[in-house]
This record gives C-alpha cells, sequence and structure tokens, in this order.
C-alpha cells in the first residue's frame, strides 16, 4: 500500500511538473463572473487568459482604458504560425455572426480584436460559442483562468493612474 501511495505521488509531481499546474478547472458557466473580475479589477491592458486543462489551447481577452471612465474588454486573436487554422475560423465565426472586428498588425503579429466595450453578456455568449467551435468545450466543459495585471481588491479600476 505505501509503495502503491509514493507512485501515485510521484506520478501527481510528474504531471504537474510536466504539464504546468495553472490552477482548479473552472465551469465555463463562469465566464460572465471572470470576465466581471477583468472588466472591474484589470489595469489599462490587464488580461485573461483561457486554457483548456491539460492543452497549450487558449483565449486572449484584455481590458482596456482610454480615459476615465471609458473602459472594456476585447478578445485578442493571434494570427500565427500554431493558430493560422483557428485565426480562419474565428474570422469566419465573425463574419456568420455579424461580429464586428477589426485585424490589426501587432509589431510582428496580426491579431484580430472583438470590442465587447463593457457588455460582459454578449462576451461570455461570444467565448463560450468561440470555445465550442475551436476547441470543442460544450456548455458543461472546464476552463482555466489565469488574471494578470489586476489588482486583487474588489475595486473598480476605471482610468490609468501613473
Amino acid at each position: 500500500m505505501l509503495v502503491y501511495t509514493i507512485l501515485v505521488i510521484i506520478i501527481i509531481i510528474i504531471l504537474l511538473v510536466v504539464r504546468g499546474y495553472r490552477g482548479i478547472p473552472k465551469p465555463v458557466d463562469s465566464l460572465p463572473i471572470i470576465l466581471t473580475d477583468l472588466l472591474r479589477r484589470g489595469y489599462h491592458h490587464g488580461f485573461l487568459i483561457i486554457n483548456l486543462p491539460y492543452s497549450k489551447k487558449f483565449l486572449q481577452v484584455r481590458k482596456y482604458i482610454n480615459k476615465p471612465g471609458e473602459y472594456g474588454i476585447e478578445l485578442a486573436f493571434p494570427n500565427s504560425k500554431w493558430s493560422f487554422d483557428y485565426f480562419l475560423k474565428v474570422e469566419k465565426f465573425c463574419i456568420d455572426q455579424s461580429i464586428n472586428y477589426l485585424k490589426l498588425q501587432d509589431g510582428i503579429l496580426e491579431f484580430l480584436y472583438i470590442d465587447f466595450k463593457k457588455d460582459i453578456e454578449y462576451a461570455s455568449k461570444t467565448i463560450k460559442d468561440l470555445l465550442k467551435i475551436l476547441y470543442g468545450v460544450d456548455e458543461g466543459g472546464k476552463i482555466l483562468i489565469r488574471l494578470g495585471n489586476g489588482t486583487p481588491k474588489d475595486e473598480l479600476i476605471d482610468s490609468i493612474s501613473l
């Protein structure tokens, strides 16, 4: 029994080290709460990475602040070697759903941006649909969340402070 326990612990440690521990999986239905956290607590260019458990596949949402009180969130999807096929699917999805989007060059990469402004319901539905179309994540599916460049406090960040 002791050998079995030790073996299980070693396997868990190897999985955590090799695959990287990225948090506890959360249900896709928790997206409105998660996106609200980014919208409220994120600083200018705060970001949210939505990963699939045990996968390198992800979506990225970032917060922008144009001036005090004028802020929102946007999806930014890269057109790179690894994501080219997905990029085309995102663009087709936007066209099919009549979603306004922009394609902009940001350094060496082109990105497709969908501006959700402050509309959490619209952002949640769009992201859920993209997770399903791109990566096969169903309604009951799990995602991993990483919030970066935000405050741990529950406070509204609606301006850029120096």
